[in-house]
């Protein structure tokens, strides 16, 4: 009898962590259903009427059918490239033993320790000079440098606001974390439409989470696994 209860209680216990875990993630998607005085007055309720016109809305009236294909565009490329040279170059130091390996991994680790915030001032420089301002080219380059790989980078490259706030000013080039600034006003927020757009942005990474979770939670503990 004692064992069951606490059988009962571990449930009860784990019952309320996920509640606590997947209740933000149902806000943000019911919260597109309700009406800006809906979400002011009852922010934590259910709406009092269902309805898709946030989404029609936002998806018309602040361009994020365009901000979507950026995001997909510069995530896409980056990712793909990062790949790329990532497999090339722990193909090179895996297979093959040179005098020089130790200091081409010491390179690798060396640009995963430094933020590349730190050289913003030189990269403005760099892409003024290369004429790749104002251009979604100058933003892949930056996300392939020094940077990790897979879902992780995806996710980074996704939801980044600062390289495109610095590097992006045309506005048809926005990603989507730029975009969404518009709905934030000086004096007022749409918070429905907020919603909406969140929700909109979200759904491409929680689809992929969902295709690569196992490959994704194999990679981090592999190694505590070895």
């Amino acid at each position: 009898m004692t064992a069951r209860i606490g059988q009962y209680a571990k449930y009860i216990v784990l019952l309320f962590f996920a509640f606590l875990a997947l209740y933000p993630i149902f806000l943000m998607i019911v919260s597109p259903l309700k009406s800006n005085l809906d979400i002011l007055t009852s922010p934590l309720g259910l709406p009092s009427f269902f309805s898709l016109d946030n989404y029609i809305e936002v998806w018309e009236k602040v361009n994020f059918e365009a901000y979507m294909w950026n995001s997909i565009y510069v995530s896409g490329m980056s990712v793909f490239f990062i790949l790329f040279i990532s497999s090339l170059a722990a193909f090179y130091l895996s297979r093959y033993s040179f005098r020089w390996n130790s200091y081409v991994l010491f390179f690798f680790m060396l640009g995963l320790m430094l933020p590349m915030k730190l050289a913003i001032l030189p990269l403005y420089m760099i892409m003024l000079q290369l004429q790749l301002l104002d251009t979604l080219t100058s933003l892949v380059i930056l996300y392939v440098a020094l940077a990790t790989v897979g879902i992780v980078h995806l996710i980074g490259v996704w939801n980044d606001f600062f390289y495109p706030l610095i590097f992006v000013k045309c506005e048809e080039l926005s990603t989507i974390p730029l975009g969404v600034l518009k709905l934030f006003g000086e004096y007022d927020t749409e918070w429905n439409m907020l919603f909406a757009s969140l929700t909109i942005s979200s759904m491409p990474m929680i689809i992929a989470f969902l295709f690569a979770s196992k490959q994704f939670i194999e990679g981090l503990t592999s190694g505590a696994i070895k």
